[in-house]
């Protein structure tokens, strides 16, 4: 489990976020939002993990507003990974220019 606090300076919503991390998957199963006042404001929970080779991904993700109660469920359908694409398309520079 890891808290994560907001650097000085930086303006958010959130005074704290708790990230919930699955040993089995190497993934986040949980994140917690919380208000300035240390109440839980928004909630995403990550399930039904899937295997794409060696990766594993979470395929449903449900987020919640605590403040409301209202949910919203996205499901992942399908993946693609381990596609050949090579390192250097992930530099700064060739994301910046769409490369």
């Amino acid at each position: 489990m890891l808290e994560l606090k907001p650097k000085a300076g930086n303006e958010t919503s959130y005074s704290r976020q708790i990230v919930t991390v699955s040993k089995e998957h190497e993934g986040v199963e949980k994140v917690e939002s919380y208000n300035s006042e240390g109440k839980v404001v928004k909630t995403q929970v990550r399930t039904e993990w899937k295997s794409f080779g060696v990766i594993y991904i979470t395929t449903v993700f449900t987020y919640i507003d605590n403040r409301t109660g209202s949910k919203t469920i996205m499901r992942f359908l399908g993946c693609e990974v381990n596609k050949g694409i090579p390192d250097s398309a992930f530099t700064k520079r060739a994301l910046m220019r769409g490369d």
